[in-house]
């Protein structure tokens, strides 16, 4: 088990909405004592710019099929 000190800010991956993708990502995020305290966006080159991109894309994807899905059940 991992014991974070909440005395210091810890940089950790963490999930959170990316509005710039319009779907969740995990990217380092700067944790602190009440909870995110940044977001550190890595420097991407322009093939894993768009890399990212279309994970993005096949995200949204996956999660407007769930949606039509659960809309049919529902």
């Amino acid at each position: 088990m991992h014991h974070t000190s909440w005395s210091r800010s810890t940089i950790i991956p963490i999930g959170s909405y990316n509005p710039q993708y319009g779907v969740m990502l995990s990217s380092p995020s700067i944790l602190g004592r009440t909870g995110v305290v940044r977001v550190l966006e890595p420097d991407l080159d322009e093939e894993k710019r768009q890399a990212l991109e279309r994970s993005a894309q096949k995200l949204r994807e996956a999660l407007a099929r769930a949606q039509r899905a659960v809309a049919v059940v529902g």
